[in-house]
């Protein structure tokens, strides 16, 4: 197959995120398959045209994400052309295939779905409002004499993913989870949702990772952001010291500033943690090659997402072997299955979250053999060779959808 990717994220000028991250390994699983795979991001790198992996690369010379999907039609135009694309990908994330879908309407279409901007506008702001917060709103609107739409009420109705979502023959789930939801809150018809995982083929620095460590040391791996649970993390952080004086927790990414207060997360949690200091690091962000190398000097990993759609970090974890308490909130809990791979908490409730990782402190032959267990199956239920069949699946069945889509309204109107 002929296969266009749609991303403006794409390492390294506009990779860091988890979409990006995904595209790189798509490309690189689907043209170890021998199928022609194109890619279409932003940044301003043009002179290569060939990735690591194989695929072309295709850059529309934009580091604006909003003006994306227009800036990347011309070069995929031209792409088309020459080449025949037999199907295109993009994510539900600001629809950014969106103006390739309306240019050239005959093309199927996959929309992949990773985290909509509504799921992330409830996560990270409106479930964080208090009933005074809405109270202020709404009389501030009286004050001046006009109450608009409470922007804490959601509606699809002018949602531009949800349109271009509607308008896909195909829109994959890399888990049930985030599939149920956006059935919901999209309308999507439940036939034209296809559930798999996204690929990841473990590296050997992270396989080699030894599983029998006694470190006590726990490690978050992630932007240090709300929609993560950092500030729950946080909070779980004396309960587990006063247990385990001698646990030591680390933190690795780059922290956001809270939605809601504009304060840097990092120096929110700081200040809460400050009669632990030195229990707690902070490294900031690190490479990408030197993750393996911290987990290795790491027992567990914490990753209690507010929601989370999938989870490579916990994918990263496993592949290390380490014990991994995560989220049941998203597709996290369906990688780890509680109690099969790995922990899995409520999020939002700290003392829960203490527990879980007290308890996997306490029962360190519990904890590694989690981890192996862990480790085997992303070898065996996310690697290329795993999931590679299932994306095929699902490109042939856009195609067919698509094709019955045209006959279908081809088809005369009765009189």
């Amino acid at each position: 197959m002929k296969i266009a990717l749609v991303s403006f994220e794409y390492p390294p000028e506009t990779g860091g995120g988890g979409i990006g991250t995904y595209v790189e390994n798509a490309a690189r699983m689907l043209t170890k398959r021998g199928h022609h795979v194109e890619v279409f991001a932003g940044g301003e790198d043009v002179s290569k045209e060939v990735t690591p992996s194989g695929a072309r690369i295709n850059r529309a010379e934009c580091l604006d994400q909003e003006t994306f999907s227009e800036a990347v039609l011309s070069h995929f135009a031209r792409r088309h052309e020459e080449v025949g694309f037999d199907v295109v990908e993009g994510p539900e994330y600001r629809a950014e295939a969106s103006r390739i879908r309306e240019k050239f309407p005959e093309l199927p279409l996959v929309v992949k779905l990773h985290t909509a901007s509504c799921v992330l506008r409830e996560v990270n702001v409106h479930q964080h409002l208090t009933w005074w917060d809405k109270a202020r709103f709404l009389l501030g609107g009286i004050v001046r004499g006009r109450v608009p739409s409470p922007p804490w009420v959601y509606d699809p109705t002018t949602d531009p993913e949800r349109d271009h979502a509607l308008e896909a023959d195909v829109v994959a789930a890399p888990s049930r989870s985030i599939g149920r939801i956006m059935a919901d809150w999209w309308g999507l018809d439940s036939e034209k949702i296809r559930c798999f995982p996204l690929p990841f083929e473990a590296d050997d620095s992270f396989l080699n990772v030894d599983p029998d460590t006694d470190t006590q040391r726990v490690t978050f791996v992630g932007r240090l952001e709300m929609r993560k649970g950092v500030l729950d993390l946080a909070r779980a952080i004396p309960r587990v010291l006063n247990q385990y004086p001698g646990a030591h927790f680390r933190f690795i990414g780059r922290a956001l500033n809270h939605p809601k207060t504009g304060e840097n997360i990092r120096s929110m949690m700081e200040r809460e943690l400050r009669d632990h200091r030195a229990s707690v690091e902070f490294t900031g962000p690190v490479p990408y090659e030197q993750i393996p190398g911290y987990l290795a000097d790491t027992d567990i990993c914490a990753f209690p997402s507010l929601y989370e759609s999938f989870g490579f970090v916990c994918l990263e974890a496993m592949a290390a072997a380490r014990g991994v308490v995560g989220s049941s909130a998203g597709g996290m809990s369906e990688i780890l299955e509680d109690g099969t791979y790995g922990r899995v908490v409520t999020p939002g409730r700290p003392a829960a979250l203490a527990e879980a990782v007290v308890d996997l402190l306490s029962h360190p032959e519990e904890r590694k053999r989690l981890g192996r267990a862990a480790r085997r199956r992303v070898q065996q239920e996310f690697s290329f060779d795993a999931v590679a069949p299932q994306q095929e699946a699902c490109y042939e069945a856009t195609i067919e959808r698509h094709k019955s889509r045209n006959v279908e309204s081809s088809r005369p109107s009765p009189e």
